[in-house]
């Protein structure tokens, strides 16, 4: 990481299109190598688009690296996004919520900072708050390129999974689990 500052903060309805940004320039990016064209083409544009519940929770996040301010100018903002990702009680699609259970919810990074452990940090805050409100067993719904991440952070592979992004779109995925 360079010595500009990462931040982790709560994501805010002002953040909504640089998340679109962001989660568009991950995904199309990150997932290429491990989805095929057409599923990726119909998965892409409900899967980059910043979720306004999730903004609303108050557990979903964005880390964002500040430059100095005579680093900023139009085309590079002093605060720039780099990753997002948080958590909620309720079961995504279902809205139900067991005791003691989180869900990891819509985790990206850019690709320029993969490999820099922010989103390493960006988990272990959601891991962290999760707990100290006694939700110590989280699951997410993880890509197929993304696996390797979550287990590293503990998370144990259960099977496959289809999860449905909208009607009719299908979109492969693997669901993982930590406990304690």
């Amino acid at each position: 990481m360079s010595a500009d500052a990462l931040t982790i903060r709560p994501a805010t309805p002002a953040d909504s299109t640089g998340l679109d940004e962001l989660l568009a320039a991950s995904y199309a990016t990150l997932l290429a190598g491990h989805y095929d064209a057409e599923t990726l083409s119909r998965a892409l544009a409900p899967m980059s688009r910043a979720n306004p519940r999730l903004i609303d929770s108050g557990t979903y996040y964005v880390a964002e690296i500040c430059g100095t301010a005579t680093e900023a100018s139009a085309a590079q903002p002093a605060a720039r996004l780099v990753a997002c990702g948080g958590w909620t009680a309720e079961q995504p699609g279902t809205g139900t919520a067991a005791p003691g259970e989180a869900h990891i919810r819509h985790f990206a990074t850019r690709p320029d900072w993969i490999g820099r452990g922010v989103g390493t940090r960006l988990l272990a805050h959601c891991i962290n708050e999760a707990a100290a409100l006694g939700r110590t067993t989280l699951t997410c719904f993880s890509t197929l390129n993304a696996a390797p991440f979550y287990r590293r952070s503990g998370f144990v592979t259960l099977g496959p999974l289809d999860v449905t992004l909208t009607p009719g779109v299908i979109f492969p995925a693997i669901l993982m689990r930590r406990t304690g």
